[in-house]
């Protein structure tokens, strides 16, 4: 299992130092950063060969994917976005971004969903260019009104069918949707990514004083044979430093 943390190009040595295997970049700001930026990223990637394996909130809130699409728009921004992301060595895309989906009041969800699975599937076969995964992130049900749980993601994935749009479970939506862990089990066969977080409102990085509730959560993903990618996405109320090290403490001692 490789272990991943969201965070800036700042703390790359840091993370580096401490254990972890590859950063979390927030694709939508890499996207609009200018090419000189850009380049600072890519130089710091390459110095300390912590790649961006993975990417999340990888598409800014104003790009709709259910209502009002602009196929050109979004086509536009997606290969700028994802030349980018594979540079940075980029394997999978997080869809996630919620605003990017929310369903107007009084539009019809059959509606949403056939304009989403089309626009999926332009996004897809950009990504492919790059050869990159999409990995469809469910979002719990204060963050957006559509593609919410486990199911709804795994409906979308055998949907658009293709082989490069797959799904993401993380562990604090599943917590505030209330779904079962056993839900990871039914839809394993969809799961190419994994974010990780406290089991609770405050989307805290896990300690080792959560050992019990990830351990839960470790033997689930052991059980479908996932043995990819763990990113934590929490919320750090302590110094980043302090808690990435704690976190990392935790997983190399769950998957010792």
């Amino acid at each position: 299992m490789r272990f991943g943390i969201c965070t800036n190009a700042k703390n790359l040595e840091y993370i580096k130092s401490i254990g972890y295997d590859y950063v979390e970049f927030n694709l939508s700001k890499i996207a609009a950063m200018s090419d000189e930026e850009f380049n600072a990223v890519l130089a710091d990637v390459n110095r300390t060969e912590m790649y961006s394996e993975t990417f999340n909130v990888s598409f800014p809130a104003e790009l709709d994917m259910v209502c009002n699409v602009d196929l050109n728009a979004i086509r536009a921004y997606c290969e700028k976005a994802f030349e980018r992301a594979a540079r940075l060595g980029g394997k999978i895309v997080v869809v996630g971004s919620g605003k990017t989906r929310k369903i107007p009041e009084g539009y019809a969800v059959s509606d949403a969903e056939k304009n989403f699975c089309n626009a999926l599937g332009v996004i897809a076969n950009i990504a492919k260019k790059y050869s990159l995964l999409l990995a469809i992130e469910p979002l719990n049900r204060n963050e957006t009104n559509y593609i919410n749980t486990l199911a709804d993601g795994a409906r979308i994935c055998e949907k658009v069918a293709v082989d490069n749009v797959r799904l993401l479970a993380d562990l604090y939506h599943i917590y505030m949707n209330g779904e079962d862990l056993n839900d990871i089990r039914k839809y394993g066969k969809h799961i190419v990514h994994v974010h990780l977080a406290r089991r609770n409102e405050d989307r805290g990085a896990p300690t080792m004083a959560d050992a019990d509730s990830i351990r839960e959560v470790a033997d689930v993903l052991r059980d479908i044979g996932y043995d990819s990618r763990i990113t934590i996405e929490g919320r750090f109320k302590d110094e980043f430093e302090t808690a990435a090290k704690e976190t990392i403490r935790l997983l190399k001692h769950l998957y010792a």
